[in-house]
């Protein structure tokens, strides 16, 4: 013992290295010295390891070759799917994809049949159908009987030349590998499926084929017959009698290496068998040992496995193969072990001797030399495992093992910064790394908090001002991203600076902040917070040598309002927000219930106009334009009304506002412009004398559509309406939208022959210069003018001068809204042509405006 401790003393800080290996080298040395001369009697450990080697060896070599004969048939489908986007393959000719897919399935070895079925029940197909070893065919749908699937064998240049196998009532629409792709919207490997007509099996590749619209317009697809990978397995040598099979997680036979048909035919028809169902016993075993000792093939790890059958044992490993096209197999490999232990069978004794004495003398050379190293290893474990557990304060005293000592100062060091690090994270989890202000996180946290506090004490209040800056978008198209960001810093310091100490200001989000307010009692606390507020943020900024202006929207709630969650106040919040924006900016707005219905109720006629549009809700409405002098009718106005089927006629104040906030006004447009042409055309057949044009009135977005003028010119030419006998109305702020583009697109509308019209004129940007640059062929007068006309001379002065300023430059002018005799006579005797109200017709849809025009060409007004 004296000894072992002056030896143990030389080792006081000696490297880990040393401590480590010194030990293991001495166990390795006795052990290779004691087991050296019995090298080939290793015995049951050895051969368990050749074993696990030969069928780890096996299994991923055929793992390899899987991959290699299962990766081109997807790879053919994703080309065929290319060469339909590409134009090179057309999916609406069978034909053309009969000899495609026969000479693509020469190219590829890997696979014997392609084929493609189409959403209208379309298929066509050229391979092997039938296996290799059956002459080239190719597959045609319908052609004597709609259902009837033919094969036909072909020559070299791919003609039918003989009919080989019919099958009647094909669809493949209902066939698995078609419903599976569409269902699935990506390619997959179908189901095994056997064949009727012939004892074989065989997997699809199918993949989807998308429309523009992501709809499925079809599927791609080709056999794959598995007596490929059933003769691989054949071709393997494991050992002198070991063999090789693949099943599913269901239990069923894919492939062996002993079974000529791993499947049954029984009447006739081919059925798939499972390990226990085989004619091989060995196979039967492996299947009966799965049932009997609850292995379950679902799951996911290799497992190794020993079987008994009749004395004897076999080595059993499953290894699961998978891809990313669904298939989920296992691979399994079967040795005797009878193979690997004959030579060794009398030498265990000996070497279980040798063992067990080298494993005596190993451990107790290791005892010391682990307990020496594992009393500091376990102190560092122990400090790691309260760090893992939140415990960051750590603190590992010197070894006096070297590495182990070096360890402890680089964990001390760790734990100290990953306490630096929690607090710098915690920061960042709370705050806006732009503006350090709070973030939604800690603002959604901290409301929770109050609205409990709230509940809690009905006495208590607070109050939420969601803050949102104007045509803040406009900055940043005009400065960039990083001049934004400097501006949102700087209205975030002048907020902090201008509100209580105990209130909680956040970033929302973009330009958008949230200030929560604890203790406002009343609304006009809130709103001359909100004042303030206002001012501060429109006071000018100087920005990397910039100055401007920017204004803010407030939208204040009060917690009076009721709620119990943070989003429904938020959401109060923006909606008196929305409100503010939609009333000019630069304002604040107090929530209110009736804010919350108005944007309900503003949010369910949108979705009902979306709905109406595609149910055909909608109907075009005409009123007549009149001769004033003839008191004629020479042309109409299109006007777009909505029957909802709850509310009834809705009416278009309500419903074109929302339609051009979200978009929907192009697709109404376009549509009221077609239905107004087709009409027009109609009308014109039996009045080609009465009638001059349809006014049609545009949006602004409607008119900006990168494809209006191609509308238009498809709407008359599928219409056969003249261009000049259509008019299209827009008031003076939609062609100054964008200005340049608005001269172009009013060239070409003239160019082509169609007429425009500027509508309510007198409102907006009214201009000479305006009326002289834009070319127009008609005005109209706004009602607001024709209802303040009077015998008085000032009441007319504004309409006198917009008929002699249009007569001028040779510009027909319209009155709209003439309701009482009065207005009509006062019109004509200020020189106005044409004109529309009530006093001649309200708008009617089209049956009734042809019965007014049949009736008679001349309407009587003194009757209306």
């Amino acid at each position: 013992m004296s000894s072992f401790r002056r030896f143990s003393s030389r080792w006081h800080q000696a490297p880990l290295r040393g401590v480590l290996v010194f030990p293991v080298v001495l166990q390795l040395l006795l052990s290779v010295g004691l087991a050296g001369y019995w090298a080939l009697q290793s015995g049951k450990g050895a051969v368990n390891t050749a074993v696990e080697k030969l069928r780890r060896e096996i299994s991923n070599q055929i793992i390899q070759k899987l991959n290699s004969y299962l990766s081109p048939p997807h790879i053919i489908n994703r080309l065929n799917i290319q060469a339909v986007r590409q134009g090179m393959l057309n999916v609406n000719s069978m034909t053309n994809l009969e000899q495609h897919f026969w000479r693509q399935a020469q190219a590829f070895d890997q696979v014997d049949f392609i084929f493609f079925g189409s959403a209208n029940g379309e298929f066509a197909g050229g391979g092997w159908p039938q296996g290799r070893d059956r002459p080239l065919q190719i597959t045609r749908l319908g052609v004597t009987q709609p259902g009837l699937l033919q094969f036909f064998d072909i020559d070299i240049n791919g003609n039918p030349t003989q009919m080989t196998l019919e099958t009647a009532n094909f669809d493949p629409r209902d066939r698995t590998w078609y419903q599976d792709a569409r269902q699935a919207r990506r390619p997959m490997w179908s189901e095994i499926f056997t064949f009727q007509a012939y004892p074989a099996m065989a997997i699809s590749a199918c993949a989807p084929l998308f429309d523009g619209e992501g709809q499925v317009i079809g599927v791609f697809s080709n056999n794959f017959f598995l007596t490929r990978i059933s003769h691989f397995l054949e071709s393997l040598e494991v050992g002198r009698t070991g063999q090789t099979f693949i099943i599913e997680r269901s239990g069923e036979i894919v492939a062996s290496s002993v079974l000529a048909q791993p499947f049954r035919i029984v009447e006739g028809e081919t059925e798939r068998i499972s390990l226990s169902e085989s004619a091989d016993p060995v196979l039967q075993a492996t299947g009966a040992y799965l049932r009997s000792h609850s292995f379950t093939l679902q799951q996911s790890t290799t497992q190794a496995l020993e079987i008994r059958l009749n004395r004897e044992t076999y080595f059993v490993q499953l290894t699961p193969f998978q891809d990313h096209y669904g298939l989920d197999w296992w691979v399994g490999v079967i040795i005797p072990e009878s193979e690997f232990m004959e030579p060794l069978q009398g030498y265990q004794s000996t070497l279980l001797i040798l063992c067990l004495s080298t494993l005596t003398l190993s451990l107790l050379v290791s005892f010391y030399t682990s307990n020496w190293i594992s009393r500091p290893v376990s102190k560092l474990s122990r400090a790691a495992q309260a760090v893992s557990e939140g415990q960051l304060n750590q603190h590992i005293p010197s070894s006096q093992i070297r590495e182990l000592n070096r360890l402890g100062e680089s964990f001390n060091a760790m734990s100290r910064q990953l306490q630096e690090s929690f607090q710098e994270l915690q920061y960042l989890a709370s705050h806006d790394s732009l503006t350090q202000l709070a973030n939604r996180h800690t603002l959604a946290k901290q409301l929770t908090q109050i609205i409990e506090k709230c509940r809690q004490n009905l006495t208590y209040r607070f109050t939420i001002l969601f803050l949102d800056l104007d045509n803040f978008k406009l900055v940043n198209d005009s400065y960039g991203h990083l001049f934004g960001d400097k501006l949102l810093v700087t209205i975030a310091q002048r907020l902090q600076s201008h509100l209580p100490n105990a209130a909680l200001i956040s970033r929302f989000g973009g330009d958008e902040f949230v200030i929560l307010l604890e203790g406002i009692e009343t609304v006009s606390d809130a709103t001359q917070l909100a004042d303030t507020l206002l001012q501060v943020v429109a006071q000018p900024l100087s920005i990397d040598g910039h100055e401007l202006f920017i204004t803010a929207s407030i939208g204040i709630v009060l917690s009076t309002v009721g709620g119990t969650q943070p989003n429904q106040f938020l959401r109060d919040a923006d909606t008196a927000l929305y409100r503010a924006k939609v009333e000019g900016k630069d304002r604040y707005e107090v929530f209110t219930q009736e804010m919350h219905a108005a944007t309900t109720q503003r949010l369910t006629l949108e979705t009902d106009l979306r709905h109406g549009l595609r149910r055909g809700e909608f109907e075009v409405y005409y009123q007549p334009i009149v001769a004033l002098a003839s008191q004629t009718i020479i042309g109409f106005e299109a006007l777009v009304r909505w029957h909802h089927p709850l509310l009834g006629l809705v009416s278009p104040a309500q419903f074109i506002p929302i339609a051009e906030e979200t978009g929907l006004i192009v697709p109404l447009g376009n549509w009221v412009l077609d239905q107004a042409c087709q009409q027009m055309h109609e009308w014109l057949q039996s009045n080609p004398d009465r009638l001059k044009f349809i006014s049609v009135n545009l949006a602004a977005q409607q008119f900006l559509y990168p494809d209006f003028l191609a509308e238009v010119d498809r709407i008359l030419a599928t219409t056969h309406l003249q261009p000049c006998a259509l008019k299209l109305e827009m008031t003076e702020s939609v062609m100054l939208r964008k200005l340049e583009i608005s001269q172009a697109r009013l060239r070409r509308l003239r160019q082509s022959g169609v007429q425009i019209s500027i509508d309510d004129f007198g409102t907006g940007y009214s201009s000479l210069g305006y009326l002289h640059q834009f070319q127009v062929d008609s005005l109209k007068i706004d009602r607001s003018f024709v209802e303040r006309l009077s015998p008085n001379l000032s009441d007319q002065s504004i309409v006198r001068a917009i008929i002699g300023l249009a007569h001028t430059l040779n510009i027909d002018v319209i009155a709209e809204g003439i309701e009482t005799r009065s207005h009509f006579e006062l019109l004509l005797d200020l020189g106005c042509q044409y004109g529309q109200g009530y006093l001649f017709s309200r708008p009617l849809p089209a049956n009734q405006m042809t019965q007014l025009l049949q009736q008679s060409a001349k309407l009587r007004i003194s009757d209306c």
